[in-house]
């Protein structure tokens, strides 16, 4: 369903992301809004890795409550607030992604809505329809 594409006149990724994503149709587009890195209880993490790893599991949980699957994950977007997270983050996505290599961008932004989060991931994904 999906193929990675890299033209070699461009720089190579760096770690746990593809450049272009050839996703074929027809099929089905979940778009997830930005999850950030605070749980269902409303607890932030103080660590940096830990808030980027609650920010991926929401994720995941939005994936998986429209019944998707990691692998389905097709592009994503990260808003951090702090050059220090960039490190915990790509941590924090490959070890939650695996095998999974969707394509990226990371910003560094000065702020989110509140000051309580560091990191905001949205995301999408992309399946086959059933045959």
């Amino acid at each position: 369903m999906r193929r990675p594409s890299r033209s070699a006149d461009a720089p190579a990724p760096i770690g746990g992301y593809v450049q272009a994503l050839d996703v074929p149709t027809p099929g089905s587009l979940l778009f997830v809004s930005g999850q950030i890195g605070e749980d269902a209880s409303g607890v932030v993490p103080d660590d940096a890795g830990e808030e980027c790893r609650q920010a991926w599991r929401n994720v995941l949980a939005q994936l998986d409550a429209a019944g998707y699957a990691p692998a389905d994950l097709v592009r994503a977007t990260v808003f951090l607030t702090s050059e220090d997270y960039i490190q915990p983050h790509q941590e924090a996505r490959n070890d939650l992604l695996g095998s999974t290599q969707p394509t990226l961008t990371v910003l560094v932004v000065s702020a989110l809505a509140d000051p309580r989060w560091h990191i905001e991931v949205e995301g999408t994904a992309a399946k086959q329809a059933a045959t």
